[in-house]
């Protein structure tokens, strides 16, 4: 029998909430079908081996069934809602309310950017992406200050792409986990701080709902006011301000990278987010005052003092299950009963989703979900041997770990020992800072003992945070499968629980085994779901913006070409780094760069210094003095015209321009000097995979291409199976004669969104076209995977399969 109905219950909607998603979302009906069927069939095997009753069975696949119908029915509601918005006249103006505002900042510091969610009167929700240096009447306000306030636009509605690379984040997905269906490109935008016509509606009650919801706003940016307020009171000490702002409310934009890194570096994050751990520690303090006064008056004064605080920290997903399982602790210790955490995590996590399906795609959701199971499941364990608050603090981190690997690919070993000298201080911060704001919020003046204890506590945190970040090794892991981490988690949190003790202390090992295996169906159909085509694929060529970057894939190793590049971002660290550990690459063999320009070999070089790199690979027309980015990253071969390298069996690549060159393939002395256009210096190969051709050209320009047909002559030596477009479609390369000898099935152009030199050129494109060459463009595509091997030739794309 199920001792914890509530927590079967909650899983088996998530697991129909997460078969719904692979069904309609990704539109995978066979792999959406083996979901569904899986689960049925471990719950109907688990009923038949005794562990549940058929009253439990019935009602576990009701809830799935309940799950699969609230994705399905919210997913029609956001497609409908961008359905609605794209189909506005960019001349027209949408106006709505602004229910949140976050800020992006440059280099410098300075705001650069904001994000606005906007709903209207029609329940829909939208993303307005503003440049501030265009609107100085947005540039001059608090950007938490335009919460509450009206807005009207017009522009253009698009989509919110999904990811662009393989395993990367999805911003699409993302912003279905908060409701937003479009994302605007504003033509024109102007504010208001009344009602707007576009609120309202015929009818006493609708204008008294109109009415009531200026009410409830207006009280809103009076605790957002109270909040700036209270951030201004450090407003000369920036550190203790920006961490304030992180640790106390969630917001960590303001916070230098650096310091946020080093809180990365050890796990330490958390505390800059408001979590079960903030919530946790004001609830445990506001218990401590009121010991002795249980009434129901104290419990909604405290309830409503934590919903005050959540309406200061805009509700992220963690503030408002922290916010449902600390009322349920209240109200179980008004009733005087017991309070059981995995009911009151249960509870909260099937609110959330009968509210929010997609919220199992957020990643807070999933990780402040998984803490509190490690406390649920683990910690109780773990207390036997370590006591009660180190064996408390490891089974939060035992249960978050594999998933903080799989999903950031990184692991610090000694996060635990660094966590709880951090969580003391925490502990003391917490309260102090959430006392001093009250205070604020009533008096309207903080302390000034406050404000020296914080500021003295804020610095002591960031400085004994930074120390043990010193020396810290931060692991760069490969992901394991999606499959392989879910049946992970279904075995650690079995063997941990009530039912496996019970097994384990009557030595029912085929019994216990039996519920193992019985568990590890569903993780397998999930495999087949949440994999991915692009894990089998030869050659993934990547998108890294303006410029290129192919990741190639042989059974004998991961090799590179080019990474592209960009003076605004770190593509070798924030791009390429994480893709190739999500997609179980631990290492590059040989980056092959086809010259030096910024947009072809910046993201490689910037790879070098975060990711092991063996050799470099580059063309002999560079000299010596020409590689110092280069030499001492490894061992650098110098190609020229003709030289081989193998990559494995049935595969190899060979430089097949530029011409003159006296190189031997190995690093050798300055006796070439580089001409004045890298371009110049461009290398072309061509890559045999499985008995198929792939030719990468770099920017090749016209010219050389030219030479290179007239020198190869009739002979077959360019005939390619795939091409990569010259020059990112430039109407400078891809002439008609060169694609007339290299005659390729298929295309593909790696160029940015919206760049400023309007590549790939119409020239080029219809050049290609004419031919029936089938074509693929990052800038459309996303990254392009393709599978070369004897039968045939299979492409995949990110976007728009």
């Amino acid at each position: 029998m199920i001792r914890r109905r509530l927590f079967a219950y909650t899983v088996s909607m998530m697991w129909g909430v997460f078969a719904g998603y692979i069904l309609m979302d990704r539109g995978m009906m066979l792999e959406g079908l083996l979901v569904i069927l899986s689960g049925i069939f471990a719950v109907v095997v688990l009923a038949g081996n005794g562990e549940m009753g058929t009253g439990d069975l019935a009602c576990l696949l009701i809830w799935a069934g309940i799950g699969l119908s609230l994705i399905a029915w919210y997913g029609a509601r956001l497609e409908e809602n961008y359905d609605s918005l794209s189909r506005t006249n960019s001349a027209e103006f949408i106006s709505g309310r602004i229910v949140d505002a976050r800020e992006y900042k440059n280099e410098d510091g300075q705001r650069d950017k904001l994000r606005l969610t906007v709903s209207d009167g029609r329940g829909r929700r939208f993303l307005l992406p503003v440049d501030v240096k265009g609107h100085p009447e947005i540039l001059e306000k608090e950007p938490l200050l335009l919460v509450g306030l009206f807005v009207s636009v017009r522009g253009i509605w698009e989509r919110a792409d999904g990811a662009r690379n393989p395993g990367m984040f999805d911003y699409g997905n993302y912003l279905k986990s908060r409701g937003i269906a479009a994302v605007a490109e504003p033509c024109e935008i102007s504010l208001s701080g009344g009602h707007h016509a576009a609120y309202t509606r015929n009818g006493d009650l609708e204008l008294f709902e109109k009415d009531m919801q200026d009410i409830i706003w207006g009280a809103r940016r009076i605790l957002l006011r109270k909040r700036i307020d209270f951030q201004n009171a450090f407003r000369e000490d920036r550190l203790t301000r920006e961490f304030i702002k992180g640790a106390v409310f969630g917001d960590k934009s303001g916070l230098d990278e650096e310091t946020y890194d080093e809180f990365a570096l050890n796990n330490t994050a958390h505390i800059l987010t408001v979590s079960g751990l903030h919530l946790g520690i004001i609830y445990g303090a506001l218990k401590s005052l009121t010991r002795s006064r249980r009434t129901l008056a104290v419990s909604i004064v405290i309830i409503s003092m934590l919903f005050i605080y959540g309406e200061m920290s805009l509700w992220s997903p963690s503030t408002v299950r922290a916010c449902i399982m600390v009322t349920v602790s209240a109200f179980a210790t008004h009733v005087r009963r017991p309070f059981d955490l995995l009911s009151a995590l249960s509870a909260a996590v099937m609110a959330m989703l009968a509210i929010q399906p997609y919220l199992i795609l957020n990643t807070g959701f999933l990780m402040s979900g998984l803490a509190m199971m490690g406390m649920a499941f683990l910690s109780g364990p773990l207390e036997h041997f370590l006591g009660r608050g180190l064996g408390t603090a490891a089974g939060v981190q035992g249960a978050m770990t594999p998933f903080t690997a799989f999903s950031f690919n990184s692991m610090n070993p000694f996060s635990l020992f660094i966590n709880i000298p951090m969580i003391f201080l925490a502990s003391i911060f917490g309260p102090v800072a959430i006392s001093s704001l009250c205070v604020m919020t009533v008096t309207g003046t903080c302390p000034s003992p406050a404000i020296i204890a914080l500021e003295g506590l804020s610095h002591m945190i960031v400085r004994s945070n930074s120390i043990l970040a010193t020396g810290a090794a931060d692991f760069g892991i490969v992901s394991i499968p999606a499959w392989t981490l879910a049946l992970l988690y279904l075995g650690m949190f079995y063997m941990s629980s009530e039912f496996a003790t019970v097994r384990i202390i009557r030595k029912e090992w085929k019994r216990l085994l039996t519920v193992l295996c019985i568990l590890a169906i569903p993780a397998g159909a999930a495999r087949y779901a949440a994999g991915s085509h692009f894990l089998q694929d030869d050659l993934i060529f990547l998108d890294v913006g303006q410029g290129d970057g192919i990741h190639i894939r042989t059974g004998a190793g991961n090799f590179l070409v080019d990474g592209g590049g960009s003076d605004r971002y770190d593509i070798g660290k924030d791009t390429l780094r994480p893709y190739l550990l999500k997609n179980g690459c631990s290492s590059i063999d040989i980056s092959f760069l086809t010259h030096l320009h910024q947009d072809h070999a910046l993201g490689a070089e910037e790879l070098r210094e975060v990711f092991p790199v063996r050799t470099v690979a580059v063309s002999e027309r560079y000299g010596i003095g020409d590689l110092k980015n280069i030499t001492g990253t490894g061992r650098v071969f110098r190609l020229s015209q003709g030289d081989r390298v193998g990559l494995g069996r049935d595969a190899w690549m060979e430089v097949v321009w530029p011409l003159d060159g006296t190189g031997n393939g190995m690093e050798g002395e300055d006796d070439v000097k580089a001409s004045s256009n890298d371009n110049e210096m461009n290398m072309v190969m061509i890559f045999h995979i499985n008995n198929k051709k792939v030719m990468i050209t770099g920017d090749l320009l016209e010219e050389d291409e030219t030479a290179m047909v007239e020198y190869y002559g009739q002979s077959d030596k360019l005939k390619c199976h795939v091409l990569k477009v010259g020059h990112h479609g430039s109407r400078s390369s891809s002439s008609e004669a060169f694609l007339e000898a290299v005659d390729p099935e298929i295309a593909v152009i790696q160029v940015g969104r919206n760049n400023l030199y309007g590549h790939p050129h119409r020239e080029v494109l219809e050049r290609l076209e004419k031919r029936k060459i089938k074509v693929y463009r990052t800038d459309v595509n996303g990254a392009v995977g393709i599978r070369l091997r004897p039968g045939g030739i299979a492409v995949h794309s990110m976007i728009g399969e």
